[in-house]
């Protein structure tokens, strides 16, 4: 019951100096899955992972982001920590690893220009082994933390492309469900260019009519999303958990 799992991350928490690196890693897993919110414990967790995230495998430092973010506890010195050794460590990263790293960071709406960099670098040089829920995770966590690269849109959604003939309902599912969050991320732009491009036609010939106008405005988004090979079976991206 709740009071006896309390009372193990209580003697957890006596001797957890002694913790080795992947034991802490996996220590703050465990606790992420049986919802066990015990800020003492995870206070005293936090500290010793700082001090000794250096040895951290990059599955333990993705894992140890999740099970804060899941937990919903906002360690900053920790997700300083995180951020650091991640962007150091991230050519190791699996796509795996790399989508729940981010996922966390994104729940969690902490913006690291560092680390935003280092995940589009390596989706652009791995996206060709991303499946729907790596691609779903990402295209989210760009959209919660207003991350807009086309050029790694485009990677990603052209590995949708190559690989949405072989996927089954669910990972469909997966991907559909990215839609709103796609639709946030890329409908300020759109919009933007839109005015822009509906500006310019004024501009160029003060006859057109409004309906003119809109429709120009229009083309000039759908050459956005074209740009960004972003096709109309392109989906969402719910967060996903191990």
């Amino acid at each position: 019951d709740d009071r006896t799992l309390h009372q193990i991350c209580g003697r957890g928490g006596a001797i957890i100096a002694e913790f080795a690196p992947q034991a802490l890693a996996n220590t703050a897993w465990a606790v992420a899955i049986l919802g066990l919110r015990d800020l003492p414990m995870l206070e005293m967790l936090a500290e010793e992972m700082i001090g000794k995230m250096v040895k951290f495998t990059p599955q333990a430092l993705a894992n140890s982001a999740w099970a804060w973010a899941t937990m919903e506890v906002k360690s900053q010195e920790l997700f300083d920590s995180l951020a650091l050794h991640a962007v150091a460590r991230m050519p190791q990263f699996t796509p795996r690893d790399q989508a729940h790293l981010y996922w966390a960071f994104a729940t969690m709406q902490l913006r690291y220009r560092m680390l935003n960099d280092a995940v589009c670098r390596a989706a652009l040089d791995t996206s060709t082994h991303y499946g729907p829920q790596e691609i779903g995770s990402l295209v989210w966590s760009f959209a919660m933390l207003r991350v807009i690269d086309t050029q790694v849109l485009g990677a990603l959604f052209t590995q949708v492309n190559f690989c949405v003939q072989g996927l089954g309902t669910r990972e469909l599912g997966v991907l559909v469900d990215t839609l709103p969050a796609l639709r946030r991320l890329l409908l300020p732009r759109l919009q933007d260019k839109a005015a822009t491009g509906a500006s310019e036609m004024r501009k160029a010939n003060p006859n057109l009519d409004t309906l003119q106008t809109v429709t120009f405005g229009a083309i000039g988004s759908c050459e956005l999303l074209a740009h960004c090979h972003i096709a109309a079976s392109c989906g969402r991206s719910a967060p996903f958990k191990k």
